[in-house]
């Protein structure tokens, strides 16, 4: 999915430098480990985190499968097997894609509306990066700008880009979510079982498949 933006510029964010300073061997050894405690600290909240996130993707796509999108999924995979193709006319990866938008997928069209305006203001003159909170969504865009190209990329609660952007083309792009992709996968899964099980004898025999 593809959407017209615009580019603009940004305010320039200072960095600090410093110089490096010796530390004797003593020093090294009280900070690596320090830093080894900290790293250990780091990756136990960051799994943690990451056992947060699966779980909350799980209960999302479960929640979507419904029994009612399973029936019409099912009920179509047949009527596409009675008449030996294999997603006839698109009716499959219809529901599908309704089904994801409607219970799976993030607001992406007003993300992107909101960031656009971000974009399109023009109140950032030089290089730099700037990152705000859209308005009523929970959801952040971050703009970064060069001497070459403007960028940016609108990320969920989570931290999970949505969508991105860049000058060069002009456009935003969808991104596709854990959520979505797995279940695209799990409703793949269940129009293929039904389209299997529901194919004739003759055709099973015979491995006739016409995929469209």
């Amino acid at each position: 999915m593809i959407f017209r933006g615009f580019p603009t510029s940004l305010r320039f964010l200072g960095q600090r430098g410093g110089l490096p300073r010796l530390r004797s061997s003593l020093s090294t050894q009280r900070t690596s480990r320090k830093s080894t405690k900290t790293a250990v600290s780091r990756y136990a909240a960051s799994a943690k985190t990451d056992r947060a996130e699966t779980s909350g993707t799980e209960r999302a796509v479960t929640d979507a499968l419904t029994e009612e999108f399973r029936a019409q999924l099912e009920a179509q995979a047949k009527k596409d097997a009675a008449a030996g193709v294999y997603n006839q006319d698109g009716a499959a990866a219809a529901l599908r894609a309704a089904q994801m938008q409607k219970a799976v997928s993030p607001d992406r069209d007003t993300a992107i509306r909101q960031a656009s305006r971000v974009l399109a203001a023009g109140a950032f003159q030089t290089s730099g990066q700037l990152t705000t909170r859209l308005s009523g969504l929970p959801y952040t865009v971050t703009v970064s700008r060069s001497a070459y190209r403007t960028a940016a990329e609108v990320t969920d609660q989570r931290g999970e880009r949505i969508a991105s952007y860049d000058s060069r083309t002009g456009a935003w792009r969808a991104q596709t979510t854990r959520a979505e992709a797995q279940f695209a996968t799990a409703a793949s899964a269940i129009y293929d079982e039904a389209y299997r099980a529901a194919r004739t004898p003759a055709a099973a025999a015979s491995g006739f498949d016409q995929r469209v």
